[in-house]
């Protein structure tokens, strides 16, 4: 008791620091049960979580490439003027007209009518049309064939895809069809004048000039680089040649109203059954490119679909580089004069769910993730598939899709 205080006072000021106190100690209990209130109800929202989605993982390593191909040069038996008929990269069956020497150029310029001018013309017309037909014709027949073989393996998805593209090449052949019999139409009409007008104005020679035709079902293509002996399938040092290969590559073309002589190039015939390429892979494992392994590839230059090839045959150094021949069963019709190609070879794939890796934790040789469950994170166990780019995929049966995964954001 201080000097000078009375005890009532003291008894008053005791009493204040006691209410102090209380209401101090009330607070905190409020405090702590509003904390744990509000914790539990924006735990999801202060704590940084993203939603386990369902995916694929894949992994590619960037590579090079040279094209090869089943490709024949077909030299002019005779020395004239040079007309295509068949036009670049059209498919045709063996024995189709696919160009004429003399003909429409040579007669029109000598006889200078109008009448043999407009037959050779019609002719003209006439065997491109017939080329446009048997082109589309090959091209429906290959996508039935598609179509059977995604049918057979019971692809929805991909034989729903097919078929639009049998229906619209079926349209496309109803088509190439009305516009060979208007073309045969017309040259029977020119030819029905021709054979009316004075002997003076008739032609005295074949109207269609000298027929080149193909020799085997093929792909025709005007261009050609040099390299078609060389990088040929059945070249048997294939899997020697260097990548520095293309680099021969030249330029050279044939093209409308060329005078050509006799032995010049006219036309490259390529077979159409598939899409060969030599693979030039370092730091990749031997055992995934050997004879007879089926793997994905993309090419970067064409689109980002994912395509099966086959390794026809492979070759590996000292140093562990690979040389792989490498097979399409099908024929990309874009790579016909192309050379050297880069590729994509997919090195892993994993489908599951996926999460930041980074959200995964271990201990004991398991794994696990944070999962919101009722405002409160539980920990489950899960099976890590694969890694890539900093994403996992992930399998486990207590984890699925939309569940929200605790991560340090």
């Amino acid at each position: 008791m201080t000097e000078g205080a009375s005890p009532s006072s003291e008894r008053a000021d005791y009493l204040r620091r006691f209410r102090l106190w209380v209401v101090v100690a009330l607070a905190l209990v409020f405090l702590t049960v509003a904390y744990s209130m509000v914790y539990d109800s924006l735990i999801g929202r202060i704590t940084p979580t993203i939603a386990a989605r369902e995916g694929t993982l894949e992994k590619f390593v960037p590579l090079k490439a040279v094209v090869i191909r089943d490709e024949k040069l077909v030299t002019a038996s005779s020395s004239g003027t040079f007309n295509i008929v068949a036009p670049e990269g059209a498919r045709v069956a063996k024995g189709e007209v696919i160009a004429r020497i003399g003909g429409l150029t040579e007669v029109a310029s000598s006889e200078g009518s109008k009448e043999d001018s407009g037959l050779l013309t019609a002719l003209l017309e006439l065997e491109k049309a017939e080329a446009r037909e048997s082109e589309a014709k090959s091209f429906l027949a290959a996508k039935q064939a598609e179509l059977k073989l995604y049918e057979a393996k019971e692809d929805v998805k991909g034989a729903a895809r097919v078929k639009t593209q049998v229906d619209d090449a079926d349209d496309a052949l109803a088509a190439a069809v009305l516009e060979r019999q208007a073309a045969g139409k017309a040259y029977e009409e020119r030819l029905a004048l021709s054979k009316s007008a004075p002997s003076s104005a008739r032609v005295t020679t074949d109207p269609g000039g000298l027929r080149m035709r193909s020799e085997r079902p093929a792909v025709i293509s005007y261009s050609w680089d040099g390299l078609e002996d060389t990088l040929s399938p059945s070249n048997p040092e294939l899997l020697d040649l260097p990548y520095s290969v293309a680099a021969k590559a030249a330029k050279a073309a044939r093209s409308q109203g060329d005078e050509v002589m006799a032995g010049d190039v006219a036309f490259r015939e390529i077979s159409s059954i598939s899409t060969d390429f030599l693979l030039y892979a370092a730091g990749v494992d031997p055992e995934i490119l050997k004879a007879g392994a089926v793997q994905k590839v993309r090419f970067t230059r064409l689109s980002s679909e994912k395509v099966t090839v086959k390794v026809k045959s492979s070759k590996v150094d000292k140093s562990g580089f690979v040389v792989a021949h490498m097979s399409l069963d099908r024929y990309v019709s874009s790579m016909t004069s192309m050379r050297a190609v880069d590729v994509e070879l997919l090195l892993e794939s994993h489908s599951g769910l996926i999460i930041p890796a980074r959200a995964i934790t271990t201990g004991e040789g398991k794994s696990f993730v944070h999962v919101l469950r009722r405002d409160r994170f539980v920990l489950i166990e899960v099976e890590v598939l694969g890694i890539v780019n900093g994403e996992a995929a992930v399998r486990s049966d207590q984890l699925k899709q939309g569940d929200k995964v605790k991560y340090d954001g």
